[in-house]
């Protein structure tokens, strides 16, 4: 799954000509983000910097990540449950220039939070929320 990620991610940012822009406009909303993303912009987006700090423990990290960044970037069309979560892979219709933000700041920022989780989840159960939003992230990707 990670490999699939990496590689629609790769072929996303070709698209994009690898350009990295700068300022506020190039990253997602500061709204739910979580301290990861934060800690990895004040570190001069050095990954080993931030993979190593515990930020609440998986389950916490991954509910906070659905629900307040996730549910946050996602466009409005996109299907939600009752709690206003987004429901991975879903259905809706629409276009997704909410996410054209190439470069580190953009999907690279999500992919980071996703790569934290996955390296500290231990047990079946923490993958699971995981797996599902790395697949609805390359479902995104793809189609972009």
């Amino acid at each position: 799954e990670w490999s699939n990620a990496m590689k629609a991610w790769v072929v996303l940012e070709r698209v994009y000509g690898f350009s990295n822009p700068n300022g506020a406009k190039s990253a997602y909303p500061a709204e739910g983000r979580p301290a990861i993303v934060c800690d990895w912009f004040k570190n001069r987006k050095m990954a080993c910097l931030v993979m190593v700090k515990d930020y609440g423990g998986v389950t916490v990290f991954g509910e906070q990540w659905w629900t307040w960044w996730w549910s946050t970037i996602c466009p409005a069309w996109q299907e939600r449950n009752e709690m206003g979560r987004i429901v991975a892979c879903g259905a809706g219709e629409g276009n997704w220039d909410v996410f054209e933000r190439p470069g580190q700041s953009g999907l690279l920022s999500v992919l980071v939070c996703l790569r934290w989780w996955f390296l500290h989840a231990n047990l079946n159960a923490e993958c699971e929320g995981l797996l599902w939003a790395l697949r609805d992230v390359v479902a995104i990707m793809e189609d972009i």
